[in-house]
């Protein structure tokens, strides 16, 4: 379980605001690590045992430990670091289940066509059944900035203010990545929720779907601020009709120590090199 505890909330009017930060940073980097190999590593069908020529049997102990080491990403420390981008994807799939009940029908993390590169589609798309179908659309950043609100939250293309924006103005091209999450979800159960709501998505059903956009930035405690919400703690009707859930997730000071010691205890579990 990823322990966490809220220090600042400033929700209203079903609009939520919300600033978290990690209770015991080892049991959650621990916690965390390990929900990540399991993503990277997990097979459609099992893993059994291969008589190969030449070789011999090769068992599954074996055939694992190739799979560590090929499927999960080289780290490359820069703007374009891959595994802090995973990390905090992790980490958001983690949250919103956990604390959210929000069941996710399909896992970029695990299941991206490129290992060392993200996807291109809503990082996480999602359903929730409380009372009213709700469509979960998610986008997370990880920011080691100190500039208040960081570039993420507003001021990048690509920034989480912009993304949500696009999704509900551009609504048949969001209606296409939902349905293709829906291809890929392989739970019979969630894969007809999502069906359900991209079906009421497209027909405009607002009556019988709730939709959340929903913001996750990852921070170094000391650099957060409560500005760090950006233009849609504000304005969140420029998402009208989806809801703003916007989360600012608190790791310990030093952000690039945090991403580094998550690194290491994901290698260094299965000895993987």
């Amino acid at each position: 379980m990823l322990e966490l505890e809220i220090f600042e909330d400033f929700s209203h009017n079903e609009q939520e605001f919300k600033a978290w930060k990690l209770v015991d940073s080892p049991t959650c980097l621990a916690h965390l690590s390990n929900e990540y190999r399991t993503l990277r590593t997990a097979c459609k069908t099992p893993i059994n045992h291969v008589n190969v020529e030449g070789i011999g049997v090769v068992n599954t102990a074996q055939i694992k430990s190739y799979l560590e080491s090929k499927t999960i990403p080289f780290r490359q420390e820069g703007p374009l670091d891959i595994i802090r981008s995973d990390m905090g994807e992790t980490l958001a799939y983690i949250l919103l289940e956990q604390n959210y009940n929000t069941q996710i029908g399909y896992k970029g993390v695990q299941s991206r066509e490129l290992i060392q590169f993200t996807g291109r589609g809503i990082d996480v798309v999602g359903v929730e059944n409380n009372g009213i179908l709700t469509l979960l659309l998610g986008e997370t950043k990880v920011s080691n900035q100190d500039r208040n609100p960081p570039d993420v939250v507003d001021r990048n293309r690509d920034s989480i203010s912009k993304t949500l924006t696009e999704h509900i103005k551009n609504h048949q091209k969001t209606s296409r990545k939902i349905w293709d999450v829906i291809r890929k979800c392989e739970d019979p159960a969630i894969k007809d929720l999502l069906s359900a709501a991209a079906i009421y998505w497209d027909e405009k059903k607002w009556s019988f779907l709730r939709i959340i956009c929903c913001g996750i930035l990852v921070r170094p405690v000391n650099k957060y601020s409560s500005t760090d919400f950006g233009l849609l703690k504000g304005n969140p009707d420029l998402i009208s009709p989806a809801k703003v859930r916007f989360l600012i997730v608190c790791v310990h000071d030093d952000l690039d120590n945090f991403v580094s010691e998550f690194y290491r205890m994901v290698m260094e579990k299965e000895g993987i090199s």
